[in-house]
């Protein structure tokens, strides 16, 4: 694979990133609608820590990414 190619790869997996993390926020906020309806907490830290443990099989840069989602998801929703 030469490098344009590897590019063009790289360039299909950021659209399609891009696309699930909207979606992914897009669920987020459907799913604090429904913890503010029922009172529940927002925060889940063992809903978290069972996605981290879920995803650590795709390597410790994974896990990094995904604490980021989740604190960008936290500040979408105004929740510190």
């Amino acid at each position: 694979m030469n490098r344009d190619e590897a590019r063009a790869i790289i360039n299909e997996c950021d659209e399609q990133i891009a696309s699930l993390l909207k979606r992914r926020f897009d669920a987020i906020l459907a799913v604090k609608k429904w913890k503010e309806e029922n009172g529940l907490m927002y925060r889940t830290p063992d809903r978290e820590q069972e996605i981290l443990e879920r995803l650590s099989k795709y390597g410790p840069g994974v896990v990094r990414v995904y604490k980021e989602i989740f604190e960008t998801a936290y500040n979408l929703q105004g929740i510190e």
